[in-house]
């Protein structure tokens, strides 16, 4: 098993969570991923960034390469945000 480094991240708070995650790799063009497309519904991955992108996220951000990404959480009381923190 390949030696792994720690991922940096950083966490902000304000009205806004903003998380950013960046490692070691080549990266990649993360522009195809970032809507669903039938042609790739049946691929074993691909799906993911785009069912984020539209669950859990106020906006998604690649950097650089595609090795860094920072997303972005809705504020407290906003949106699904609320729904899901009412709902537990």
């Amino acid at each position: 098993m390949p030696h792994l480094r720690q991922p940096g991240g950083q966490l902000s708070t304000s009205s806004r969570v903003a998380v950013r995650v960046r490692d070691q790799g080549k990266g990649f063009d993360p522009t195809r991923f970032l809507s669903l497309d039938e042609s790739r519904a049946f691929y074993p991955n691909g799906r993911g960034i785009a069912l984020a992108r539209q669950i859990a996220f106020a906006s998604i951000q690649y950097v650089g390469c595609g090795n860094e990404v920072e997303v972005r959480l809705p504020a407290a009381g906003a949106g699904r945000q609320a729904s899901l923190k009412d709902a537990a």
